[in-house]
């Protein structure tokens, strides 16, 4: 009854905010490319600066980051030994950095929202696409394709689809 009643006086419109299945991706070309994806009150955020992919921080209040006077801002990639969104070794070799923004895309369906970034490196010879999906949960669905360029195999030696620094108090 008292969670009814507080959904009332916070939503005089009588919506069913609980199966609203709300999902956005917000990419903005700033000076560093950001990527905003909310799913649900779920918010995940990333830059692409200097060559990298970088993971900038969560928030379960359905708000970007850059909108929360209260609350901190992004992470501080600088605080992190591997501040990366993803971690990838081909060969022994991290391709983590020094990479190239070549696209990005998305596609919404009543369902779903499908989000791909191609980078490419410029260590080895391989493009990475990052494929991140959202729904209207509280979670997000991640998986990287890694395309070979050249002729020659290449070792997968290490992947992390999802990494980077966590928020701490």
């Amino acid at each position: 009854w008292l969670y009814s009643s507080l959904m009332t006086l916070n939503n005089p419109e009588g919506l069913n905010l609980m199966n609203n299945k709300y999902f956005d991706i917000y990419y903005h070309n700033e000076k560093n490319h950001r990527f905003c994806f909310r799913s649900g009150e779920m918010v995940y955020e990333e830059f692409f600066t200097d060559g990298a992919l970088l993971s900038a921080g969560w928030n379960a209040s359905g708000y970007p980051l850059n909108v929360l006077k209260n609350c901190p801002t992004y992470l501080n990639s600088k605080r992190y030994a591997e501040p990366f969104s993803y971690n990838i070794e081909l060969d022994g070799q991290s391709v983590d950095f020094n990479l190239e923004f070549v696209d990005f895309k998305t596609e919404k369906t009543e369902a779903n929202e499908t989000a791909v970034l191609t980078l490419k490196s410029k260590i080895k010879p391989v493009i990475v696409k990052i494929y991140t999906l959202i729904d209207g949960s509280q979670m997000l669905s991640r998986w990287l394709e890694i395309e070979n360029l050249s002729d020659e195999p290449i070792k997968l030696s290490r992947l992390s689809v999802m990494s980077g620094g966590l928020e701490s108090l």
